[in-house]
């Protein structure tokens, strides 16, 4: 099960609340209030925290998807998801994490410095702001879909008919220019430089609400020493907060996969090894089982978090940032453009790579005895941890702003697990498209 953030569960519980009554109801002057009901029963929005207001905010939303819909049937989905995050950020409105967002974006764009390759001004404001997005905020692409749409059309659900005709007929064009965005193949390397900084202006985000003023802040601005001493405190605050959730993730983690491969083994593995091919090992069994939640143990205990010298280059950033004056820069340092032999010899690496370990990997378990049912399970959850593991280490790298070491064992050791990543990657992906798996997740949660 792919790890989501907590806005993330809530939007996908609204998303589905939205379809359902869309349905559903077959009166249409009570359906903004049921929605919000709903939302308040699934236990994501207090009772009594919403004025009644809101209600006609939603109504306007769902009047002006209603009328995009009826023009543009063959965008359904991108409508819909529009419409989902347009009612999530009017009943939780992420007005703080906006204002950072923006800190963020100007602290940086201000100060950018990009080196190998050629971008236009436009492409740069663009890519910088979804970077923002996702490494500050952790938007997945249905908000920045929403936010860029957005901000082309800020005040959308308050058009009259003529607008929204206007609109409707854009829309098309839209969709395309905001895809277009998210799949630039630069979008990586602006993601990875906000991912680096995005604890310096979490902590600015920490500060501000630990002194509950803005006279109070201001005051702490004028002091290097409280300055420091409270982003110390603030600092060791998030750090304990981010082992806790590394930790929590990395025991759910396991006991995903070892209950996700037991239910697999009982249901394909077992009745395929003793009824079709006749070849069923207890020993390969237990391997099969025992493997993917040890993996994903000794991945998660191996993870170190930031060391004591983190702390010196988290205060200078935030120095860097409260205090213009400071001289520095934000170096996106880019690859050069490869030619078209190089990138055929890429490929060509990567293929044969992923040919020769996952060779390698049946060779081995064939002298273990795996059966071909046995052999495809354990590539696929090894693959599955390999991609989770991952993605447990980029998040335990969060706090930190140190330079990752590299070495040659290191680089060997990634080689080898680029395979088994890239097939993690695209089976959560796969998976992720099975809406019962993702409800049934949710429900658990």
């Amino acid at each position: 099960i792919d790890y989501q953030e907590e806005h993330l569960l809530r939007k996908g519980v609204i998303r589905r609340i939205f379809k359902r009554r869309l349905l559903l109801t077959l009166s249409e002057e009570n359906i903004a209030e049921n929605i919000i009901k709903d939302i308040i029963r699934s236990g994501h929005l207090k009772n009594n925290s919403v004025p009644e207001s809101k209600i006609d905010e939603i109504k306007n939303i769902i009047n002006h998807f209603k009328f995009l819909h009826n023009g543009t049937e063959e965008l359904d989905d991108w409508l819909t998801n529009i419409a989902t995050s347009a009612i999530e950020e009017t009943l939780f409105p992420p007005t703080s994490e906006l204002l950072l967002a923006e800190l963020m974006f100007f602290s940086i764009k201000n100060h950018l410095e990009i080196t190998n390759q050629t971008i236009s001004e436009e492409d740069i404001t663009m890519q910088l702001y979804i970077g923002v997005q996702r490494a500050l905020l952790r938007v997945d692409n249905n908000q920045l879909n929403y936010r860029l749409f957005q901000s082309i059309y800020p005040n959308w659900h308050n058009h009259n008919e003529a607008e929204c005709q206007e609109t409707a007929q854009n829309i098309p064009k839209i969709k395309n220019k905001i895809e277009r965005q998210l799949r630039h193949p630069l979008a990586p390397y602006f993601f990875n430089l906000c991912n680096r900084y995005n604890t310096i202006f979490y902590l600015i985000g920490d500060l501000k609400e630990a002194t509950h003023s803005t006279e109070n802040f201001e005051s702490m601005l004028q002091s290097s020493q409280h300055l420091e001493e409270s982003t110390k405190e603030q600092y060791q605050k998030r750090y304990g907060r981010e082992r806790k959730r590394l930790n929590r993730l990395a025991f759910f983690s396991v006991i995903s996969f070892l209950l996700s491969k037991i239910a697999i083994a009982l249901g394909l593995e077992i009745p395929i090894d003793v009824y079709l091919t006749h070849n069923f090992s207890w020993l390969s069994t237990i391997v099969n089982l025992a493997f993917p939640p040890f993996l994903i143990l000794i991945i998660t205990s191996s993870i170190k978090m930031p060391s004591d010298k983190n702390f010196k280059l988290v205060i200078a950033g935030i120095n860097y940032v409260l205090f213009e004056e400071t001289n520095h820069t934000y170096a996106l340092k880019m690859a050069r453009p490869k030619n078209t032999i190089s990138q055929i010899f890429l490929r060509l690496f990567y293929a044969s790579t992923i040919i020769v370990v996952f060779y390698e990997l049946f060779k081995i378990l064939l002298a273990l005895h795996f059966s071909i049912a046995n052999m495809a399970g354990f590539a696929l959850f090894t693959s599955l941890v390999a991609a989770t593991g991952v993605k447990i280490k980029n998040r335990a790298r969060e706090l930190s702003l140190e330079e990752e070491k590299s070495s040659v064992p290191l680089f060997l050791l990634d080689v080898i697990a680029m395979p088994f990543v890239t097939i993690g990657r695209l089976a959560i992906t796969g998976l992720a498209q099975f809406n019962i798996l993702v409800i049934l997740a949710n429900l658990i949660i």
